[in-house]
C-alpha cells in the first residue's frame, strides 16, 4: 500500500517588496484562533501570510509561498501516525499555534505550526517563503546573493531563519522571536 500524498497548497508570487522594521512592528500575529481549525483550511489560508523571525541582528520577514498539511494519525506521512507519541511529537497533541521544529537526515531543521487542537495531532509544515524585510540577513545565512530559491524547502528555510530544535514550543500567537501574520493591506 502507498500512502496517500501529504495536502499540499503552493503559490508563487515572487514579491521583492521592502517592508520597514516599524511597519513589521506594527503589525499583530495570528490569533490562536486561527489555528484552532481543520489542517487542510490553516495550511491554505497560512499561504501569502507573512513569517517574521526576531533575531540579535534584527528582523527578517517573509511571505510563505508553499505549505504542507500533516493530518495527524491517519496520515502516514505524519509522524503522529498511528498514534505515535514521543518526547519530540509531544508539542503537535497539545494547542494549536504551537512550533513543532525537527531535525531530518542529520542535516536540516523543518519548522511546522500545530493546528486543531489538544488530542488531535496536526501541524502545517512551513516550507518556502520569500524573502521581504531582512535580505542582508538571509542572505549571510544562506551564503548567496542570488534569491532565487533562498527559502525553497523547509531546511532552507529554517536554515534563512535561524529556526532549530530551541524554537520547538513557541507560541507564535504571542509574538516574541517568530510570529506569522496577516500581510498589510498593501501587500496583498
Amino acid at each position: 500500500m502507498n500512502p496517500a500524498p501529504p495536502v499540499t497548497q503552493t503559490v508563487r508570487e515572487a514579491m521583492w517588496s521592502p517592508l520597514s522594521d516599524a511597519a513589521i512592528e506594527a503589525l499583530a500575529p495570528l490569533e490562536r484562533g486561527f489555528y484552532q481549525r481543520p489542517t487542510e483550511t490553516v495550511a491554505e489560508e497560512l499561504l501569502g501570510k507573512l513569517l517574521v523571525r526576531r533575531l540579535p541582528e534584527g528582523l527578517v520577514a517573509l511571505r510563505l509561498c508553499e505549505i504542507e498539511a500533516y493530518l495527524g494519525v491517519d496520515d502516514p506521512a505524519c509522524h503522529t501516525f498511528g498514534g505515535r507519541r514521543t518526547p519530540r511529537t509531544e508539542v503537535m497533541w497539545g494547542e494549536a499555534g504551537h512550533l513543532y521544529v525537527y531535525f531530518t537526515y542529520g542535516m536540516h531543521f523543518c519548522a511546522n505550526v500545530v493546528t486543531s487542537g489538544p488530542g488531535e495531532p496536526e501541524a502545517a509544515l512551513l516550507r518556502g517563503g520569500v524573502v521581504l524585510a531582512g535580505v542582508g540577513l538571509v542572505e549571510r545565512r544562506r551564503g548567496r546573493r542570488d534569491r532565487r530559491g533562498w527559502l525553497d524547502g523547509p531546511g532552507r528555510l529554517c536554515r534563512g531563519l535561524r529556526l532549530g530544535r530551541a524554537e520547538t514550543g513557541a507560541d507564535p500567537t504571542r509574538g516574541g522571536a517568530i510570529w506569522p501574520l496577516s500581510a498589510p493591506h498593501f501587500l496583498q
